[in-house]
């Protein structure tokens, strides 16, 4: 049986819309009625469309011979310091451990996954705001699984702590982590 791939998809709807193209007598077409006023560039355009249908084609055969044929190596690296202005400017990484902090309108809120309590209280006019056990910014262990297990058996590259601020700071916030300095992301 025949293997159909998105590029031989790709290749027929392209194909349907050339012979879509191609005047005939068997009925009206939309792109013949389009088309009929433009005679001068109709072979232009159905050109284009023949030149479309050969690359879905062929792309795809050539990417999937590419990548079959090359073997799995394992590469070695090595980190190599930054020496540039760019790199001079970014804060050493490894440095503070990953954190977040998450808030209603001026008022801290427990972020998903954290151990974190807030007690909300209202009368009327003022807002009361309470920490029965403090406020971690730390990040819990479970969302450092939910966001790197597709890093697991080499599936991706990436995952979502390697995204980092160019630049760190540390800011002092009192009811966070009980007083103690907090890292924040540094504009410039």
């Amino acid at each position: 049986m025949i293997e159909v791939t998105i590029g031989y998809v790709a290749g027929f709807i392209a194909a349907a819309v050339v012979v879509d193209m191609v005047p005939n007598n068997h009925g009206p077409s939309d792109c013949r009625t389009a088309l009929r006023h433009r005679d001068s560039c109709y072979m232009a355009v159905l050109s284009i469309a023949v030149l479309i249908v050969i690359t879905s084609i062929v792309t795809p055969l050539g990417l999937y011979e590419q990548v079959d044929t090359l073997g799995t190596r394992v590469g070695s690296f090595a980190y190599v310091k930054d020496l540039s202005s760019f790199g001079s400017a970014t804060s050493q990484r490894g440095v503070h451990d990953f954190s977040r902090i998450c808030s209603w309108v001026y008022v801290p809120a427990p972020c998903p996954y954290s151990e974190n309590r807030v007690m909300v209280t209202s009368n009327g006019t003022n807002i009361t705001v309470e920490l029965p056990y403090g406020y971690s910014s730390r990040v819990s262990p479970i969302v450092r699984e939910i966001f790197s297990s597709g890093t697991t058996n080499l599936t991706t590259i990436s995952n979502f702590f390697d995204i980092e601020w160019r630049q760190l700071t540390t800011t002092l916030m009192l009811h966070i982590d009980n007083g103690t300095e907090v890292p924040v992301g540094l504009y410039r």
